[in-house]
């Protein structure tokens, strides 16, 4: 069991420091809605979320943690769930983590 706590631990931190990297470059971050040009700059809480939710996909956190972490309520989280733009950041950055992953231990 003491191996799974410690497996958990060390892939939480590597989720972490993927999440600190992206958000080090938050200021540059423009998304792009739909097939047009228009670019749409999403809040800071609100991308930091979009990242979290790599743990929540990976099942290191649970919906209430995130929320915690971000100091928002589970309702407004569930809310920003349910918005296209949101998803989409959500899966996009699931996966580029994925890739980031995969070059860490090629």
């Amino acid at each position: 069991m003491n191996t799974i706590a410690t497996n958990r631990r060390q892939f939480r931190e590597v989720i972490q420091l993927f999440i600190e990297g992206k958000m080090n470059c938050y200021a540059t971050i423009v998304v792009k809605a739909g097939c047009g040009t228009e670019e749409v700059r999403i809040e800071e809480t609100q991308y930091r979320a979009s990242l979290l939710m790599i743990h929540r996909m990976l099942k290191t956190m649970d919906h209430e943690e995130i929320a915690a972490a971000l100091g928002i309520s589970c309702p407004l989280l569930n809310e920003w769930e349910n918005q296209k733009l949101f998803r989409t950041l959500v899966y996009s950055n699931y996966k580029e983590f994925l890739m980031h992953l995969g070059e860490l231990y090629t």
